[in-house]
């Protein structure tokens, strides 16, 4: 049988804590809005509501960190800046929204296209730099589609092409189907015929 631990707060009765016995033991706050209170002051606290998990750092301009065990070196891995609420992966002094130092961000989707999309505060206007299926890396405004007048295609050999998604010499620009001019490997801009 499970075990509880019952309160009784002005005539309303509460199972605050429940030990359920057909789950190992495992200890539930069984209710929405109880939370685990942290620090001598109630610095921090850590609750379910409406099925969101929240950790809350209640003392003003204070920081969240997670730290880990690195080969026996108490590293911060991820660091949340509470005067700013500025993240930083691998500083504690995050100079941007979302700082990452001493590495690498890595993005990868297995689904579909990696990419990296950037928005101005208007919404209307986005740039996407992203890795096509082929190989190559596609820079495009959100006007424009891939190999159209707003994109920019890198190929893995090296090519470049604006308006065009396969690129036939190291930089060739399209327009309205017909191209306009290349770069051959003597690096001359060349007026070429379609």
């Amino acid at each position: 049988a499970d075990l509880y631990f019952v309160v009784n707060d002005g005539g309303s009765t509460l199972n605050a804590i429940q030990i359920d016995a057909s789950e190992n033991g495992k200890v539930k706050l069984p209710n929405d809005l109880q939370y685990l209170e942290f620090g001598a002051g109630g610095d921090g606290i850590i609750y379910s509501y409406q099925d969101d998990f929240w950790i809350q750092n209640v003392t003003q301009d204070q920081d969240i960190k997670f730290r880990v065990n690195d080969g026996g070196v108490h590293t911060d891995a991820l660091f949340i800046q509470g005067s700013t609420a500025r993240v930083g992966i691998g500083t504690t002094s995050p100079s941007a929204k979302l700082h990452v130092a001493e590495g690498f961000a890595y993005i990868y989707q297995t689904d579909g296209v990696g990419k990296l999309e950037l928005r101005d505060s208007r919404a209307s206007y986005d740039a996407e730099i992203s890795q096509r299926s082929d190989g190559r890396i596609s820079l495009a405004t959100r006007a424009g589609t891939y190999g159209s007048n707003g994109s920019i295609e890198i190929l893995d050999s090296g090519n470049v092409g604006i308006g065009t998604t396969s690129p036939g010499a190291l930089f060739t620009v399209r327009k309205d189907g017909t191209q306009a001019s290349s770069v051959s490997t003597t690096y001359q801009i060349q007026t070429v015929s379609n």
